[in-house]
Formats: C-alpha cells, sequence, structure tokens
C-alpha cells in the first residue's frame, strides 16, 4: 500500500496489525476506547523496548497522518513496514 501511494492505508492497517497481535499474542487488555496515547502507554509500560520504540514510531506517523495531515515519506513507511515485520513479525523472540 505504501508503495501505491496509500500511506494512510498503510499505517492504519500497521497500526492494527499491531495492536491486534498485542492483544492476541501477549494478552494486552487494550479497552475498545482507548485512545492512540492510552494505547502508548499500555504498550510502554508492558511491552520490550524493541516493541515500544517500533509502536511509539508507528503512533507518530499515524497521529501526524491522521490529525496533522501530514503526509509521511515513502521511504519512512516502507522502513516502518520492514521493522514491523521484523519486529512484530515473528523474527523477535518474547
Amino acid at each position: 500500500m505504501a508503495a501505491q501511494g496509500r500511506p494512510r492505508a498503510a499505517l492504519s492497517l500497521l497500526y492494527r496489525g499491531a495492536l491486534a497481535r498485542f492483544v492476541q499474542q501477549t494478552d494486552l487488555e487494550i479497552p475498545e476506547s482507548a485512545t492512540e496515547g492510552e494505547c502508548l502507554h499500555l504498550v510502554d509500560v508492558s511491552r520490550p523496548e524493541v516493541e515500544t520504540g517500533l509502536f511509539r514510531r508507528l503512533t507518530h506517523l499515524w497521529l501526524s497522518l491522521a490529525y496533522g495531515h501530514e503526509t509521511p515519506a515513502e521511504r519512512e513507511v516502507e522502513q516502518l513496514c520492514r521493522d514491523w515485520q521484523r519486529v512484530y513479525g515473528g523474527a523477535f523472540e518474547q
């Protein structure tokens, strides 16, 4: 999606995928009404730095795009996709 010029769709998918991973694979309880800031806080206090660092970057880019209407550079989204796969996609040991 990022390579197709659809950074919003790409970041949305990465963000929702990260939340789903936390809930399903780590039993992190995230209320349905949680804001992005609340989700970030829950992840920050419960997950290892390698995960929280990536989730912080993802959240920042998502908030900048969704609310600030700042489109990130394509290379930034592509790097985030690679890092997401490395950290959340199975290569990271818990």
